[in-house]
């Protein structure tokens, strides 16, 4: 016999007793979600931080990706929430950059001590380098929605993921489509005008350009950086460009900056073979349409879009349109991507826990999606190695894919025709 809690009892008891407390010992130590494991408390909602430039500089586009992350967030707890967690619930935190690498940071540090277990953002490269260090310091997984700068995957980390093309795939495969349209229209289309504003998107998508431009044998004549988020006039620079005399300009820059350049370059009388633009928010967004409808006819770029073949990103753009009342954006397709690579993760890592979150990001091979590409698949960096951006031009006030041929809903005009022309 043997005394348990004061109490005398029999030795079978005694080992059926242990045994039963070595059960639920190891029950408790197993890991959440491994058979045995208890439930513990029951997860209702799971926080999750989108932080973009909704005031400030970059604010126009950036209030378009956080509107496209906040649909899909919307569909998810609509359509009965994580499922893996018992229809959990995403508590979808906002935030504010302002478009400012220090504000992104403290906003970071914010939403992390709220709870958010995954953050996705910035829009800004220069602002998504300092998030992203601040998640990878804390642990917490990032999905980039939009920010192309290689180097903010270039450091090592293991938390952040990238859904979008970087830089050097857009400055690269926009060149590409560009020599073939110039090639198509005989070759004697040479002389390029670089134009890009000069934070952390500027800087790495010119050097990719500049070094494609001279791989393809463009001659480059005029090569202008600015500040976007402060410029005003630019009356002289694109006097600089008249001078030049190119064939074709290359501009990469935000909405209102780029917007100022083109009406300048109205104004100036200055009408070259071609307007590209290499990841411009201007030049593929129907808004600049309603603004400027004769100016915006062939404008070209080369960008992030939606997958003209999908079924279900024509679904999406007619939801997103109902939603908010306005055109389904390049930045609002790159928006609800990005979530929805989160929601394929949290319901696969069945789990709120960071690390298993992280993990179940780099298992992804994500296949219903509304990008082009066939997949979302990320490498040992995090980036999307599937990742397609394609060439688009405006064309009768819709902007309608060229390239690559897979997804090209029309042959691109090039040359496009004289200002005067277009302006009647």
């Amino acid at each position: 016999m043997s005394r348990v809690y004061g109490q005398l009892v029999s030795r079978r008891e005694f080992i059926k007793a242990g045994l039963s407390l070595l059960a639920v010992s190891a029950a408790a130590c197993a890991p959440a979600g491994a058979p045995g494991a208890p439930t513990g408390p029951r997860v209702t909602e799971i926080k999750i931080g989108s932080i973009h430039p909704l005031t400030g500089a970059g604010a126009f586009e950036g209030n378009l990706v956080a509107r496209g992350v906040r649909l899909r967030i919307e569909e998810a707890n609509a359509a009965g929430g994580i499922k893996s967690l018992g229809g959990a619930k995403i508590n979808l935190i906002e935030a504010d950059t302002q478009g400012k690498p220090e504000v992104g940071q403290s906003e970071t540090e914010r939403l992390i001590r709220e709870g958010c277990v995954a953050l996705m953002g910035a829009f800004h490269s220069a602002v998504t380098i300092v998030t992203t260090q601040v998640a990878e310091r804390e642990g917490v997984p990032f999905v980039i929605s939009v920010a192309v700068s290689d180097r903010i995957l270039q450091r090592g980390f293991k938390y952040s993921f990238r859904q979008q093309p970087n830089a050097t795939m857009m400055g690269r495969l926009t060149v590409r489509a560009l020599k073939e349209l110039v090639d198509a229209a005989g070759g004697q289309y040479r002389r390029v005008a670089f134009i890009h504003e000069d934070t952390e998107m500027g800087q790495t998508i010119s050097a990719a350009a500049f070094s494609a431009l001279r791989d393809a044998g463009f001659e480059l004549v005029e090569d202008i950086t600015y500040n976007a988020a402060r410029v005003t006039d630019v009356t002289a620079e694109a006097s600089r460009v008249r001078a030049a005399n190119p064939d074709i300009i290359l501009m990469n820059g935000y909405y209102p900056d780029t917007l100022l350049w083109i009406r300048t370059f109205r104004d100036l009388r200055l009408s070259p073979k071609a307007i590209v633009g290499v990841a411009n928010s201007l030049l593929s967004n129907p808004n600049f349409v309603k603004e400027e409808p004769k100016l915006a006819e062939y404008m070209i770029d080369g960008n992030y879009w939606w997958n003209p073949n999908s079924d279900r990103a024509r679904r999406v753009k007619e939801a997103y349109e109902k939603r908010y009342n306005e055109p389904f954006t390049n930045h609002s397709a790159q928006g609800y991507q990005s979530a929805d690579v989160l929601i394929d993760a949290l319901e696969r890592a069945g789990s709120s826990d960071r690390d298993r979150i992280r993990e179940a990001l780099a298992k992804t091979k994500l296949t219903d999606i509304i990008v082009p590409g066939d997949t979302i698949e990320f490498d040992e960096t995090g980036q999307n190695k599937n990742a397609q951006p394609l060439l688009l031009q405006i064309l009768q006030g819709v902007v309608t894919p060229v390239a690559p041929q897979k997804y090209a809903a029309a042959r691109a005009v090039f040359p496009i025709p004289p200002l005067d022309e277009r302006l009647r």
